[in-house]
């Protein structure tokens, strides 16, 4: 195909496929890009493929739980949970007084939690130091003939 004929080509099957909804459109054409062997039997094969997008399931789950809410209408009301009784400010600072927490408690020492921060002088190593790291590193890592030193 010249490049004249594969704009016409795409401009009528743009013609023929415009109106596909989109999802569909790509399960299609995914279905054509398998099948199709000639740019001729690309439109056929759009339009020959059986759309497999499946809605049913949603449709099952929404009338499933609608069946479920018109089985339920006429049932009686569950009774509501017993209410919970809470202790008065009577209650709770008689407890305290029991228990010995009627002082306030001391504020925590937050310094005290902190690790401190320790500053060390350190001292710088010795030639000869030096020259022992130096030894230790050439013998771990030797040289090779390419290696430059």
């Amino acid at each position: 195909m010249s490049q004249d004929e594969r704009k016409e080509w795409l401009r009528i099957a743009y013609l023929e496929v415009e109106n596909i909804p989109g999802c569909e459109f790509f399960d299609r054409t995914a279905h054509a890009r398998k099948v199709a062997d000639h740019p001729a039997k690309i439109i056929p094969s759009i339009f020959g493929h059986k759309f497999t997008f499946d809605i049913t399931g949603s449709y099952k789950s929404r009338l499933h739980s609608a069946r479920k809410r018109l089985e339920n209408a006429e049932a009686p009301a569950l009774p509501a949970p017993p209410q919970e009784e809470y202790c008065t400010p009577e209650q709770i600072a008689a407890i305290k007084a029991e228990y010995g927490f009627d002082e306030p408690l001391p504020a925590p020492n937050l310094k005290a939690n902190r690790p401190h921060k320790v500053e060390r002088k350190l001292r710088e190593p010795t030639p000869e130091e030096l020259e022992e790291i130096a030894r230790q590193f050439k013998a771990a890592h030797p040289m090779t003939e390419g290696d430059q030193p």
